[in-house]
């Protein structure tokens, strides 16, 4: 009997020992001069609407995957488990959550989902004052009624939030994302600042279209609701924002002038003036001649995303590749050797040669190139 006690004691301690440690499955991302390249989740839920966990967990989370940022928007509307709380506060989730998030240095943002049937749709609002006021907007005969969407969205601007459209898709007859004439009003009236381009999984290149052609912020959300749960190197679903400071000011700030880039399995979604720098700031690039004729780029691929490269172009040299589709990969965490060949390489001369970067795309049909250059 006394060994046994012993033996409970001990893996008591070892419980203890273990208690509030995180295991970090965080995406790598470089340094961008200027910018602070924020990693945000600006849609999730918890058990304070229809999600599956407490607040807190949905911190733990994030600093697990090394999420700067995150806003917990949880519905007006549909609130299946009410009855189990003592609480009516639609800002409660935020409460519970805001200690945690201060412990861990994850900037909480207080928002909601606005839910109602398409059309409109679904809609976050971020970085409010007050979440309660919008239960005054709802029909209590019909709940997902959108007649004052309007009204409804013009509070949450009134209030200096920023508002986006949510999983465009969602409800639609054809499972297929369109825009409506209300969705027209909202955007000419300034009610929507930018879209879902990534919901979860779902990726929409016709929305991402939307985003460009109307200059509406791209955003990637995980629209969480179960615990997440991710393999090591696996990432959810996120919004990258370029931040002239790490605080809840600067996301926003940034968000209003459209510095975001989405990501989502592996890919990148944005303008070239903002994925351009990642790309080139993940890579390291050393040259090692191997005779006159044959040099090696030496690339390092310092970020936590492997970049699909096709060779398009070249000025004086070949590459040499071990695939005949001139593709290659520069896997995330590794080095890479590339043989690149002349003729005869001169002393002072430039060579290059240019690659389309298949996983990082400008437009929906259009991938970033990328040039990698060669002095002698």
């Amino acid at each position: 009997m006394k060994f046994y006690t012993l033996v409970a004691i001990a893996l008591f301690i070892a419980s203890l020992s273990s208690f509030g440690q995180i295991k970090k499955n965080s995406l790598t991302l470089p340094e961008i001069k200027g910018y602070h390249l924020l990693k945000c989740d600006f849609h999730m839920h918890t058990v304070f609407s229809d999600g599956m966990v407490w607040p807190t967990v949905r911190v733990n989370e994030a600093v697990k995957e090394g999420l700067d940022a995150i806003a917990i928007t949880d519905h007006v509307e549909y609130r299946p488990k009410l009855q189990d709380f003592t609480s009516k506060d639609h800002e409660r989730s935020f409460q519970v959550a805001q200690k945690t998030a201060s412990e861990y240095g994850v900037i909480l943002i207080k928002g909601t989902e606005i839910t109602r049937r398409m059309a409109p749709g679904h809609f976050n609002a971020i970085f409010l004052n007050d979440a309660n006021i919008f239960e005054s907007f709802v029909d209590t005969a019909d709940t997902r009624n959108g007649a004052n969407i309007i009204e409804t969205l013009q509070e949450a601007v009134n209030q200096g939030a920023y508002v986006f459209w949510n999983h465009p898709w969602f409800q639609h007859p054809e499972n297929k994302s369109e825009w409506q004439p209300i969705h027209e009003e909202l955007f000419q009236k300034g009610l929507i600042k930018g879209i879902e381009v990534v919901n979860g999984v779902r990726y929409d290149s016709l929305v991402y279209r939307w985003c460009l052609d109307k200059k509406l912020g791209v955003i990637a959300t995980s629209d969480v609701h179960a615990p997440m749960t991710l393999q090591q190197g696996e990432y959810r679903a996120m919004t990258l924002v370029f931040a002239k400071e790490r605080s809840e000011k600067g996301i926003r700030e940034a968000l209003l002038h459209n510095r975001t880039v989405a990501y989502s399995k592996n890919f990148l979604y944005g303008e070239e003036q903002w994925v351009k720098p990642i790309v080139e700031k993940s890579l390291k690039v050393k040259m090692k001649p191997i005779n006159a004729r044959l040099v090696a780029l030496e690339i390092e691929n310092t970020s936590g995303i492997s970049y699909k490269m096709e060779v398009v172009a070249n000025k004086g040299v070949t590459v040499r590749l071990n695939s005949d589709m001139n593709t290659f990969s520069l896997d995330a965490h590794s080095e890479t050797i590339i043989p690149v060949a002349s003729t005869a390489f001169e002393k002072g001369k430039e060579y290059s040669f240019k690659v389309k970067v298949n996983n990082v795309l400008i437009a929906p049909d259009k991938a970033l190139e990328y040039t990698f250059n060669i002095k002698i």
